[in-house]
């Protein structure tokens, strides 16, 4: 009998609990109807031709059942083609039997997921003060929100395939993940698609829009950002978050040594270069966090082709001074955030084309004079916060092109003894002014 041509016999077979067909080198398939044997728990395949395992035969109405798979010596023990049976199944995600999910641990190689509709959530969350919220459209103001790394506890769709300890391909081509997050690299961090080529993951043909890549270790942060330049899918991106990854500006080589999770020990590699990461590629982007690393110098044309650039922080780095032209092409630009690097002065040259820039943040820097032209070139401005500085001496006047200023912030500097030395100033009467350790835009 042709086990293929046998579908209606085999939804029969209810008590069925082992099928052992091995020692059939011709064969090559089996019938996508196996799924549907409930009391099913042993298949041996081992020693025949089986060229791929159908995925319902590990997700279908076996999948509580089956608890031993042996697919020993088949070309179906290192690889699978699963294209379009999960959505078959209607799975948003992977789900395997613990026989399919013991045998694939040790033995997967090469796993074939495209055309599933498999999702990769791209939820951000803001952090206003102390209070977590999550924001899920575009109406949202800029003055609210801050972009943080992903939920971890939102799963991919693809997220079982971390435990597969010697996968080398992942392919996810055609599906809808929207995010590089963390069940991405963690498959990296583990060994896994460790092709230095693009066949270690394909992500052909997916809307990919958020790219978080906080955390990574060093070596794994540029092995992505030169892995992202070969997928034609980031030219969607609209967020990128790249905290603690040790990211460089400069272009020799920085040693950067990071502990591993989980060990004391430390891994020692060259730092990612931020130049590695090609901003300029992403040419849709709207929100970008470089926060937390190691940025010194800022080549002056680093943001040149972010047009539809809205948000930018680089807060707790090492930059020294913003360079003449850095911003020149950000004409979208509502919300920047430099505070806690090194900057000892300002000028109006500094801060030319952010002509709609709503807020700009300047805490814990090394300011010490602001001239009466200082802020000429951002007269849009709502909130402007100085505050932990070194400022000794403000010309009378710096604020009066602020026409639009809300809210200014200037405690923690040596210039302002009280509040009526800030009157001086000749700020209009209905600004909110912070002299005493808080803030006033939230």
């Amino acid at each position: 009998m042709d086990i293929l041509e046998a579908e209606v016999v085999y939804s029969e077979m209810i008590q069925l609990r082992r099928i052992d067909l091995s020692n059939n080198p011709d064969l090559k398939q089996i019938p996508w109807s196996w799924g549907n044997l409930t009391s099913l728990e042993i298949l041996d395949m081992s020693n025949t031709g089986l060229i791929t395992l159908p995925y319902s035969m590990c997700s279908g109405q076996s999948v509580e059942s089956l608890s031993e798979l042996l697919l020993g010596n088949t070309p179906a023990s290192t690889k699978l083609n699963w294209t379009g049976q999960l959505l078959r199944l209607h799975h948003t995600e992977m789900m395997l039997a613990s026989g399919c999910d013991n045998f694939f641990r040790s033995n997967l190689i090469e796993l074939i997921l495209a055309s599933n509709q498999l999702e990769c959530p791209n939820s951000y969350y803001s952090m206003q003060q102390k209070h977590i919220r999550k924001f899920s459209n575009e109406s949202t103001s800029l003055l609210s929100r801050e972009v943080r790394v992903s939920d971890q506890d939102e799963e991919c769709g693809f997220a079982a395939v971390g435990k597969f300890k010697h996968l080398e391909l992942l392919d996810l081509t055609n599906n809808s993940i929207k995010s590089v997050r963390v069940q991405l690299h963690s498959l990296i961090a583990l060994n896994q698609l460790s092709n230095e080529s693009s066949r270690g993951v394909i992500l052909a043909g997916n809307p990919i829009t958020f790219l978080d890549l906080n955390a990574l270790l060093p070596y794994y942060a540029t092995r992505w950002f030169k892995f992202l330049q070969t997928i034609d899918s980031v030219s969607m991106v609209k967020r990128i978050t790249t905290r603690l990854l040790s990211l460089t500006s400069v272009k020799n080589d920085v040693e950067c040594t990071k502990k591993l999770d989980g060990n004391e020990g430390e891994v020692a590699s060259t730092c990612p270069q931020l130049q590695t990461l090609n901003l300029n590629h992403y040419d849709q982007l709207e929100y970008l966090i470089l926060d937390n690393n190691k940025l010194t110098e800022m080549d002056s044309s680093l943001f040149q082709n972010l047009k539809h650039l809205r948000y930018l922080s680089m807060k707790d780095n090492r930059i020294p001074i913003i360079p003449k032209h850095l911003f020149v092409n950000l004409d979208k630009l509502e919300f920047l955030d430099v505070q806690q690097n090194e900057i000892e002065m300002i000028n109006s040259d500094m801060f030319q084309g952010l002509n709609s820039l709503s807020a700009l943040f300047l805490h814990r820097n090394k300011l010490q004079y602001l001239a009466n032209d200082t802020f000429t070139t951002v007269l849009s401005m709502t909130i402007l916060d100085l505050s932990d500085n070194q400022i000794v001496s403000i010309e009378i006047g710096a604020f009066l092109p602020l026409k639009n200023l809300v809210c200014l912030i200037v405690w923690g500097n040596p210039v302002f003894k009280n509040i009526q030395e800030i009157g001086l100033l000749f700020v209009r009467s209905d600004v909110i002014i912070a002299t005493d350790g808080r803030d006033c835009y939230f």
